[in-house]
């Protein structure tokens, strides 16, 4: 963390802090990165041509009469004809909905709808942070915590809030309600 800080010219505790809050506290297991599936953006990349389908597995909010914004209420179900199942919180269930996705869209179209790692960052951002495909990003994150504290940092420098590289500004400037907007 002091390379990184150092290398951004912020404060140590900043660049800790900073990790602290986004991640959770939340520690790293090895080929079990905490991941976030988003059903909605499985049904932009792929539902929306495939909707019988995509309704026969799964649900978000405003959709197909699914109370809530698009990222609330997801749901899904194995089998095309079982219960929906809620599985938001639960990593196993997480990883299910990102194995049945992976068999009905794809494995890039999967990796794309999913938030990964300490961070949570969306696995869409790949190029953004450096990576040659989702697949990539994803195995550097299920192998090593090191490539989370990174990519985070790597996507502050990169993301615009409102220009590239202000993230890391509001940061050094302790504008910490300025970072948390455009984070």
């Amino acid at each position: 963390m002091r390379a990184v800080a150092n290398n951004l010219r912020i404060e140590v505790e900043t660049a800790l802090a900073v990790w602290q809050i986004e991640s959770g506290g939340r520690s790293h297991t090895t080929s079990k990165a905490i991941i976030r599936f988003e059903n909605h953006l499985l049904y932009k990349l792929w539902g929306k041509s495939n909707q019988v389908t995509y309704d026969q597995y799964f649900r978000h909010g405003g959709h197909n009469g699914q109370p809530g914004k698009s990222w609330h209420n997801h749901q899904f179900r194995e089998n095309g004809d079982g219960q929906f199942k809620t599985f938001h919180g639960n990593q196993a269930f997480e990883y299910k909905v990102l194995s049945l996705a992976s068999r009905l869209a794809g494995e890039d179209v999967a990796l794309r709808c999913i938030s990964i790692g300490g961070p949570q960052i969306l696995v869409a951002n790949y190029r953004l942070i450096g990576y040659s495909s989702p697949r990539a990003m994803y195995d550097a994150f299920q192998a090593s915590e090191r490539a989370h504290v990174l990519g985070f940092f790597d996507f502050c420098k990169q993301k615009k809030a409102p220009k590239k590289g202000y993230l890391i500004k509001h940061l050094h400037e302790h504008k910490w309600s300025e970072f948390a907007k455009y984070y």
